[in-house]
């Protein structure tokens, strides 16, 4: 949990992203620590992870990207929706990814990521 904990640090440093993402992300970290701890998940050294049944990487919700992926990333399908925003990222080979931001000062930061919905993995996230 130390990892995690500057892992999230490291996130929050970065500027881009809300309280809210580092929240849930923290919840569902807090909630894998303990389904290890409690061995109702087992995470086998070199295995993918038992939480994300996909078997990508949730950030990008991808196992590879291009080379200068960033020159090629699209962001479309802006919609208001309340006081955040909701788009998606595309890359040129028809990937597609879910985002949504709010302002938090006046800057735009990401409040939710496609891959870290816990709709998407095997992680229920604890109250």
């Amino acid at each position: 949990m130390e990892a995690q904990k500057n892992s999230i640090k490291r996130l929050e440093k970065s500027g881009f992203f809300a309280k809210e993402f580092l929240e849930n992300y923290e919840k569902l970290s807090a909630t894998m620590d303990e389904k290890l701890k409690n061995e109702s998940a087992v995470w086998q050294v070199g295995d993918l992870s038992p939480f994300i049944d996909s078997g990508v990487n949730a950030l990008c919700n991808c196992q590879d990207y291009p080379e200068k992926y960033w020159e090629k990333l699209l962001l479309s399908k802006f919609e208001k929706q309340g006081e955040e925003t909701a788009f998606i990222w595309t890359l040129d080979n028809g990937f597609i990814y879910k985002v949504r931001a709010k302002k938090e000062n006046e800057i735009w930061k990401i409040s939710y990521l496609e891959g870290f919905d816990k709709k998407n993995s095997e992680v229920e996230v604890i109250e």
